[in-house]
């Protein structure tokens, strides 16, 4: 009867095993490396689109965006250059950007969570995740590099979020020197 158990619990402990591993790996995606104009480097799970557009933001006013974005699985990958037209973003702090950075990416009127300012590659940058009615999570990243932002959105429906895509691509971020 014990050796009966042992062999049911050793199945069971297998089987859980098993079960976690199907669930959190994910098929092999091959990784675009992209150069954008301003020199960054970064990769997405593909080959990502690229528009250009002219709009005006808080504080900042009229400004350039350079904008990449991929989508996958309803997973979407996105990454905004900002160069302001007029203003000189050097003199402003995060802080002070703030509301600019929730209207470039496209979160101003969503409930924020989890933000936070650190130093990222020796540039000012913050965090933050933001929901939305529909059940997705959007981690945002925005830099701050001389003269211009450098936003990151990870965009995911809830049960579908992949920590493995969302660092991979934070993660892949580099500045030319």
């Amino acid at each position: 009867m014990i050796r009966l158990f042992k062999l049911i619990f050793v199945f069971v402990i297998l089987a859980a095993a098993y079960y976690s591993f199907k669930q959190h790996s994910e098929p092999a995606i091959f990784w675009h490396p992209v150069k954008t104009q301003q020199n960054i480097n970064i990769k997405f799970p593909g080959d990502p689109k690229h528009t250009q557009k002219i709009r005006d933001f808080p504080i900042i006013g009229q400004a350039r965006l350079q904008i990449y974005q991929q989508l996958l699985d309803d997973d979407l990958f996105v990454l905004i250059e900002l160069k302001a037209r007029d203003k000189d973003l050097t003199r402003f702090n995060l802080d002070e950007l703030e509301t600019a950075i929730f209207a470039l990416n496209g979160t101003e009127n969503l409930r924020i969570s989890n933000k936070h300012l650190f130093e990222l590659h020796a540039y000012p940058s913050i965090d933050y995740v933001a929901h939305d009615k529909k059940g997705n999570l959007i981690y945002c990243r925005t830099i701050k590099v001389n003269n211009q932002l450098v936003s990151m959105i990870y965009a995911s429906p809830v049960e579908q979020f992949s920590k493995k895509r969302h660092k991979k691509f934070f993660d892949s971020l580099q500045f030319e020197k």
